[in-house]
């Protein structure tokens, strides 16, 4: 029993330090590692739009359910995060590729990148 109470407290945990690992290193879409419909959309949208993609940093990180729905709603897609590893955007249906890429752009680590 003391197991599986261990378990489900270091699952959530974990979650939270794959994110962490990213911090200052890439700007993530979180996604529900079970929700297969997002997980193909994003890898559609990674290779239709490679270079801004890869110039905006992004990187696709799935998470356990629970931990996504603990974090961002039970009703949600997927979340932003930035480089900063706080959440940015929420997004309850798939997102077009222009509203990530504009609301990335506006981000002020962003405007500074593009000033380089």
């Amino acid at each position: 029993m003391k197991l599986i109470v261990f378990i489900l407290f270091l699952n959530p945990l974990l979650a939270m330090e794959k994110i962490k690992k990213f911090k200052w290193n890439s700007r993530l879409i979180v996604v529900s590692e079970n929700n297969t419909q997002a997980l193909n959309y994003f890898d559609n949208i990674k290779s239709q739009y490679s270079k801004g993609w890869n110039e905006r940093q992004l990187k696709v990180v799935p998470v356990s359910s629970n931990q996504f729905f603990k974090k961002y709603h039970q009703n949600s897609f997927a979340a932003l995060v930035g480089l900063d590893g706080t959440t940015k955007s929420v997004y309850k249906s798939p997102p077009n590729i222009e509203t990530i890429f504009q609301t990335i752009d506006a981000m002020p680590m962003r405007r500074q990148e593009l000033k380089k």
